[in-house]
């Protein structure tokens, strides 16, 4: 599927330069590494709000907004439509196989258990909003041989490769410059690469410096955040509160490329256990594709989701018992000589 991008009222706009898109791009479009299923402009397929078509360079920063909202781009609406983890579900959307961690003999518990208690959790994804929105420039050597990028970001070394990697240049006359961050808490890991590495085709392209940031609501709206997960868990106890059992189906959303999402939820699945020690265990993770940007690194990194649902399981178990939940903490404490379920 080609796309129909109509420039023309914006090419009116004065100061403007050029329009940068896929074509542009003098060595590889599709990425590789830890974003390998990503491009840095779209060929074909939107995949979600802020997916990147196209650079529109201006001579200022205000004729670049006006000329960008001039550019007319027509879509055809694929079906069907995932943004939920339940909507990924129902359609069987996800990222590789499902991943597994077992400990003991769950089924087994499970049949001879007191009493066994069953929820299904909702936690939300969380905005990184860190002080600097993502933002860069890139300026090429005068012979074009050489190129420096002065990135927020912290990933300079990736961003150095896949800058290379797009531009079909040696590694060696790439530089990545980072004086400060502005704030990241994960999210400058990897989605400040792909703003940084459109800019770097139009520099090429114009044999200019090129410079770029995002302002607030785009920078919102366009780059992800904390993974937002559905945790379904089945606790079996006895009557004092201790653990005998516990099984568990997490799934996390994406968005639409992998990105980091798999360490997230080996992450997630690891920290399942928080302090407690559960000697029978099994814990069922799925990544969810859908059409949103994609989710990435967010301080703690799978760990919050994974405890969150820990100490519910505890506050569940106390309130059927009628006891004090830190009753049931000290309960279930790892003691020495304990092992995690991994």
């Amino acid at each position: 599927m080609n796309l129909i991008i109509d420039i023309e009222e914006a090419s009116k706009v004065a100061g403007f330069v050029s329009f940068v898109n896929y074509l542009d791009v003098p060595g590889s479009n599709k990425l590789t590494g830890l974003l390998t299923d990503e491009e840095v402009f779209v060929s074909s397929v939107a995949l979600c709000i802020g997916a990147i078509i196209g650079l529109v360079v201006c001579e200022s920063e205000h004729g670049a907004k006006l000329a960008s909202s001039l550019v007319k781009i027509d879509y055809d609406l694929l079906l069907p439509r995932i943004f939920s983890i339940d909507d990924a579900i129902n359609h069987q959307s996800y990222f590789d196989d499902e991943l597994c961690l077992r400990k003991g003999d769950v089924q087994r518990v499970f049949l001879d258990a007191e009493h066994i208690l069953e929820d299904t959790l909702y936690i939300g994804g969380q905005e990184h909003f860190y002080m600097e929105t993502h933002s860069c420039m890139v300026i090429p050597s005068n012979d074009d041989k050489e190129i420096d990028l002065y990135v927020g970001t912290q990933n300079p070394s990736l961003t150095q490769e896949l800058t290379a990697w797009v531009l079909g240049r040696d590694v060696s006359h790439v530089t990545c410059h980072v004086k400060r961050i502005g704030g990241a808490f994960g999210g400058k890991e990897t989605r400040s690469i792909p703003p940084c590495l459109a800019a770097a085709v139009a520099a090429v392209k114009l044999a200019r410096p090129v410079r770029l940031n995002l302002e607030r609501c785009v920078d919102m709206s366009i780059t992800g955040h904390r993974h937002p997960f559905k945790i379904k868990y089945k606790i079996a106890f006895n009557s004092e509160g201790q653990f005998l059992g516990l099984d568990i189906q997490m799934w996390s959303n994406a968005g639409c490329t992998l990105d980091l999402s798999k360490t997230v939820m080996e992450a997630a699945m690891l920290h399942m256990g928080n302090t407690y020690q559960f000697s029978n265990i099994k814990i069922h993770g799925r990544i969810c594709k859908t059409h949103l940007p994609s989710n990435t690194a967010f301080r703690g990194f799978g760990g919050p989701q994974a405890m969150l649902a820990c100490e519910s399981i505890v506050e569940h178990v106390a309130a059927y018992l009628k006891c004090d939940p830190l009753a049931i903490r000290y309960l279930n404490l790892f003691k020495e000589g304990d092992t995690t379920h991994y």
